[in-house]
């Protein structure tokens, strides 16, 4: 069949117009939503949409799910009608009915506590709370000047931090602390945690690529949509030549835990709020600590566990467990890495 002059140019027409649709369709925009008010930091969401209503529709969901976990690992605030972990610690030597997504979390917690040979435990609450009064005192000063916790305070302290007086019972979800003078505290895997159940529950709500920071815990899906992998920058801090590259992620998670933000000085030494689980004071090996792998809340962990193993403990670690790198700052002003992350920084990927 023959198709006239005039037949053909509206054929071509249809089929530019129907070409030019499906290319608006594909120029998806950046979107960006940021808040700072959960997790005692900021948290930040980024995206390419090509509707504002569907971003909105997940950044909601982002706050609504960081929210509820930043109640349910609260230890200083109730909420009406939340059982969190304030009111588990304020209950300590009784069985407390909590939620399962706080159960789940306290299962989880003391995984991570086996996985790293005890070096991250959220049962040092007890220790931890000596430490964050003296911060608090000294943080109108303004210089940071403070007094450490008393000796003997800490060393009495420490006698509650036993991860196996933290019992879960299945059997109606309900959470014990044996010792009555123990008490949690979720600082060392909390936003972890928190990222990747909110990453879970946009992947599940049908966002498949985002990038999502909360206080530094960075968590990416996806891809952008040239095809360009997430990148996230290792902060570089001061006196550090830096490790010169930004990490590409696929799927992956970067945490660091540092020595440069909360923190007090006495007598010319920093104390900050990283604590070694046997003496109860400040690890002074390292300024920073990084890792990467797929699970954020165990980025979390390692990163915290790492700052108070040595070089060759955190090595070993780190070269046991799959698909994870790490990347150190020393506090003589040297970067380390692990070995995988060394071969990907010469293939260019880092």
């Amino acid at each position: 069949m023959k198709l006239g002059l005039r037949t053909v140019s509206l054929c071509l027409c249809a089929l530019l117009c129907v070409s030019a649709l499906s290319g608006c369709s594909q120029r998806q925009e950046k979107m960006t939503d940021v808040g700072f008010d959960l997790f005692d930091s900021f948290y930040e969401l980024i995206l390419y949409s090509d509707s504002r209503e569907e971003f909105e529709g997940y950044a909601a969901l982002c706050r609504s799910e960081l929210e509820k976990y930043h109640r349910l690992l609260d230890i200083y605030h109730d909420y009406d009608g939340l059982c969190n972990l304030k009111t588990v610690n304020d209950h300590a030597g009784e069985a407390v009915a909590v939620s399962s997504e706080l159960f789940a979390f306290l299962q989880y917690a003391k995984k991570l506590h086996t996985l790293t040979n005890g070096y991250t435990n959220i049962a040092m609450g007890s220790v931890l709370t000596l430490w964050h009064e003296a911060r608090t005192l000294a943080a109108d000063h303004p210089s940071r000047e403070g007094t450490p916790p008393d000796a003997d305070a800490i060393a009495q302290a420490l006698t509650h931090t036993d991860i196996h007086d933290l019992l879960l019972s299945e059997d109606g979800a309900t959470v014990t602390l044996s010792d009555p003078l123990m008490s949690l505290d979720a600082g060392a895997v909390g936003k972890g945690y928190a990222a990747k159940q909110v990453a879970s529950a946009l992947r599940e709500a049908g966002c498949d690529a985002f990038l999502l920071n909360v206080g530094g815990n960075t968590v990416a899906y996806g891809e952008k949509p040239d095809g360009e992998l997430w990148s996230a920058e290792i902060y570089t801090p001061e006196g550090h030549a830096g490790y010169g590259h930004a990490l590409t992620l696929s799927d992956q998670a970067l945490v660091t835990s540092g020595s440069y933000e909360r923190y007090f000085v006495c007598d010319g030494v920093r104390y900050h709020h990283i604590l070694h689980p046997q003496t109860g004071y400040p690890s002074s090996a390292y300024v920073s600590v990084s890792v990467r792998c797929a699970d954020s809340g165990m980025a979390d962990a390692l990163s915290t566990a790492l700052f108070s193993m040595t070089e060759e403990e955190g090595m070993a670690l780190i070269a046991s467990l799959p698909d994870t790198e790490a990347v150190w700052m020393t506090s003589d002003g040297r970067t380390l890495v692990s070995d995988g992350l060394a071969v990907s920084q010469s293939g260019g990927d880092a």
